[in-house]
């Protein structure tokens, strides 16, 4: 998921994601992604915070201290939430 400013991988540059942990979980998986869709290196063209769960990914983007997170199951409650604090889903290509 990315806040709505995000329109492509460029926009994710000198910015802040969330992940669950620094280094396992959701975060490695974020830090290849970025890496291979959008040539982006974690610690040299962004950073990453550990602020736990879904429900604190999404709120560390609705706080505007991450521009993007991965989130694993996607539930109607996640999607309720998203639209509600305008946060758009990941990125595709």
């Amino acid at each position: 998921m990315v806040r709505p400013e995000i329109k492509g991988y460029a926009d994710i540059r000198g910015k802040t994601v969330a992940v669950d942990a620094l280094k396992s979980g959701y975060g490695i998986v974020l830090y290849q992604i970025l890496k291979d869709r959008g040539g982006l290196e974690f610690d040299k063209d962004y950073k990453a915070i550990s602020v736990g769960n879904t429900d604190k990914r999404i709120e560390a983007m609705r706080g505007e201290k991450a521009v993007a997170a991965i989130i694993g199951k996607f539930t109607t409650k996640d999607e309720t939430t998203a639209k509600t604090f305008n946060i758009h889903r990941i990125l595709y290509t």
